[in-house]
């Protein structure tokens, strides 16, 4: 008995993996894919002519301590995270919750 049931699970498994399938796959290669090459270019010197040449931590050193449109454009993402998008998620809770309790 045990047998039967454990056959039926696992062909009903098997079918619910095939179906996810297709998702796992363009998962893996339009997200997973660009954001590990992303990650990996971001340890080297890479000009798209020549190949990309390991140099570590060094472009962030140079991104945190050299480049002072990074400190702006930090400050512009903050500012507009919490100046725009927060305020406009928060005002259309409150109307929906004003809406909702009429």
């Amino acid at each position: 008995m045990g047998r039967k049931r454990s056959k039926y699970f696992r062909r009903k498994n098997l079918a619910g993996y095939l179906f996810a399938t297709p998702w796992l796959i363009g998962l893996s290669a339009f997200v997973l894919a660009p954001i590990l090459a992303t990650l990996f270019l971001s340890f080297t010197s890479y000009d798209m002519i020549n190949a990309p040449r390991w140099i570590g931590l060094t472009n962030y050193k140079i991104l945190f301590t050299l480049d002072p449109g990074f400190w702006k454009a930090l400050g512009n993402t903050f500012y507009y995270m919490f100046g725009s998008v927060f305020l406009k998620v928060f005002t259309g809770l409150i109307f929906a919750l004003l809406l909702s309790s009429a």
